[in-house]
């Protein structure tokens, strides 16, 4: 397995279970838990109950649109090696282009235009991300061969 893969399936893919260990964990008393999970990523998401998706009464980690970055991250760097030995790639203007649907929606709420809601969310998110992993997986694991290349000299 390279690096790069590792790298980025593995973060997405711990992410995507934190965030849906959290209300699995409300749900069976162990709230506790739940809570340091919430506090661990509290730091990348606003965790706003209301723009959140709720397992068994309880929200999410992360709201919708983390969520779905996650995910998108987690089902493109599973994809990556399928793409990569088949000589797929992604045209570079794919990722700019793949941010426009998440900032119409985001700016458009935050300038009060209109309410956005989870699926619309979850959604953009993904949108945004499944790019990226195709970008990242190469560039990471050059650099971690060339990390192992200097220390071995």
């Amino acid at each position: 397995m390279k690096a790069g893969f590792a790298l980025v399936f593995g973060l997405s893919a711990s992410m995507l279970l934190l965030s849906v260990a959290a209300p699995l964990l409300d749900a069976s008393g162990r709230h506790a838990y739940s809570h340091g999970i919430r506090e661990l990523m509290a730091g990348s998401c606003h965790q706003l109950p209301s723009r959140s998706i709720y397992l068994s009464g309880y929200p999410m980690a992360v709201c919708a649109r983390c969520f779905g970055i996650y995910l998108g991250l987690a089902v493109a760097a599973l994809a990556y090696p399928l793409l990569s030995k088949r000589g797929i790639g992604i045209p570079v203007w794919v990722a700019p282009v793949a941010a426009i649907p998440i900032a119409l929606d985001g700016v458009s709420q935050l300038i009060g235009l209109r309410e956005s809601f989870n699926a619309l969310r979850l959604l953009t998110g993904f949108v945004f991300a499944a790019p990226l992993p195709l970008y990242l997986i190469e560039p990471i694991d050059q650099a971690w061969e060339r990390f192992f290349r200097l220390m071995r000299k």
